[in-house]
């Protein structure tokens, strides 16, 4: 009997989190397929399905030392079956393997080899930058697909899961949730998810689009990660399914993204300023194990939709990392609690619009009205830039500030300064103008007119006021 097989998702799976074994690195893969008779029926009997490695599409070397793999499945009604190559009990795939060019896999059912072979050439460059920090430091500039290798998440992860992509964007939004699905339920090592034992979707180059359905990150530990550095490259969008909902949504506290372009389209809705309006980036309210890094979120800032880019009015307490955000995003309303280095926000950014900004900000910029506006801005911030109000404008600056800069009517202007400025730099009527600066320090601080308020006892120090010193 003449089997057909196809094969329905590659899974690159389980090494170690030290990149120091650059080019020995073990690994599984997760494998799915499926087996037909002659005649296109499902095969539904338990089968016996050998696995091997090859350097070629016919013939050729045997690959990983004369690695084999023998597993006894149970295809389902439909003659679909997946198993892991790579653990039963014997040696892992070594990462040498995909050292080479081209890496083929061979299954043979019950003693007969299906044709074609499987070229994992996607699979194996993730595991090869898996390896890519100690190749570096040796002098050898590896490259993947034209990339450098550091443009690769590595050593994070115990299992990886490639999504599929096509010229189609809808499919490929699909093969993103399917990828995702499948990585949530994944036991690396034969143990369930955890922080050492994690699972990455890794998301190549392209258009990925959701329509009005989203992506859920509902699962702990399983982390999402473009392949390239650009993060233009990785575009996921959609338009939202009403209030509630956004393009990437986040219930799980602990995992990681990465290298993401989101961003959500018109969605024919109004703001109804609370934490239930649309957005590209919809997480769940304090999340603080999560990391974002190098990631775009942008909403549908034109009337009448109102879409954001982030959730406004939650609590964003995870580390923000490189990330860019639209006017009301990190933490609007709410809490930016986390740690937030070279970030950028637009208008209404940064716990503003009422809410707190308590956490840590290094080299981020927000537009005006950001970090703490017409609320509280208590955290600390270093070499920040914020446009006119900003800074706890409106409200309270009780932080510490250094080397910040803002326009006009900032640093607690008409509320309180009572945080400690130095090498600050704000426009006119700054610096708890008109407000009180009871217990507030000010050193080395440039103000526009108006600035430094009369009341309360301040401390200032070494501090000019259009240019002349002050007082």
């Amino acid at each position: 009997m003449r089997n057909s097989y196809r094969i329905v998702l590659l899974i690159l799976a389980m090494f170690p989190l030290m990149s120091t074994l650059a080019f020995s690195v073990p690994g599984l893969i997760s494998y799915k397929g499926q087996l037909t008779d002659a005649l296109g029926g499902a095969i539904t009997t338990s089968v016996d399905v050998t696995f091997t490695l090859w350097d070629a599409e016919t013939g050729g070397n045997q690959l990983g030392s004369g690695f084999s793999d023998t597993d006894s499945v149970t295809p389902d009604t439909d003659g679909i079956y997946d198993t892991l190559i790579g653990d039963d009990g014997g040696p892992m795939i070594a990462g040498t393997v995909f050292e080479n060019d081209m890496v083929w896999l061979n299954v043979n059912v019950d003693g007969e080899d299906l044709s074609p072979r499987t070229r994992l050439t996607p699979v194996g460059a993730a595991l090869h930058a898996g390896s890519a920090d100690t190749a570096a430091t040796a002098g050898d500039a590896h490259t993947l697909d034209g990339l450098d290798t550091s443009a690769f998440i590595k050593g994070s992860a115990s299992a990886y899961v490639v999504v599929e992509t096509t010229d189609n964007a809808a499919t490929n939004g699909t093969n993103l949730l399917a990828a995702y699905a499948t990585a949530r339920v994944l036991a690396p090592h034969g143990q369930a998810l955890g922080v050492d034992n994690r699972a990455v979707v890794l998301v190549p180059p392209g258009k990925y689009d959701l329509g009005t359905g989203q992506l859920e990150m509902d699962t702990q530990f399983v982390d999402l990660a473009g392949l390239s550095s650009l993060r233009e490259n990785q575009h996921i969008y959609g338009t939202s399914n009403g209030y509630g909902t956004g393009v990437l949504r986040q219930t799980a506290d602990d995992v990681k993204i990465e290298n993401l372009f989101v961003e959500l389209g018109p969605t024919g809705l109004g703001q109804v300023h609370n934490a239930q309006d649309a957005a590209a980036y919809f997480p769940d309210t304090a999340l603080g194990n999560t990391v974002v890094r190098n990631c775009l979120f942008k909403g549908d800032d034109d009337s009448p939709y109102y879409g954001f880019s982030m959730r406004t009015y939650i609590e964003y307490a995870g580390h923000y990392d490189n990330c860019t955000g639209g006017r009301y995003s990190f933490g609007p309303g709410g809490t930016a609690s986390g740690t937030f280095d070279n970030c950028t926000g637009g208008r209404y950014s940064f716990g503003a619009y009422g809410g707190t900004a308590s956490g840590t900000f290094d080299n981020c910029t927000g537009g005006n009205w950001s970090f703490g506006r017409d609320g509280t801005a208590s955290g600390n911030f270093t070499n920040c830039t914020g446009a006119g109000s900003s800074f706890g404008s409106w409200g309270v600056a009780s932080g510490t500030f250094i080397n910040c800069t803002a326009g006009a009517y900032s640093f607690g202007y008409s509320g309180t300064a009572s945080g400690t400025f130095a090498n600050c730099t704000g426009g006119d009527d700054s610096f708890g103008y008109a407000g009180d600066a009871t217990g507030g320090r000010f050193y080395f601080c440039f103000g526009g007119t108006g600035s430094f308020t009369t009341n309360g006892i301040p401390t200032i120090g070494y501090c000019l006021v259009n240019g002349v010193p002050y007082p």
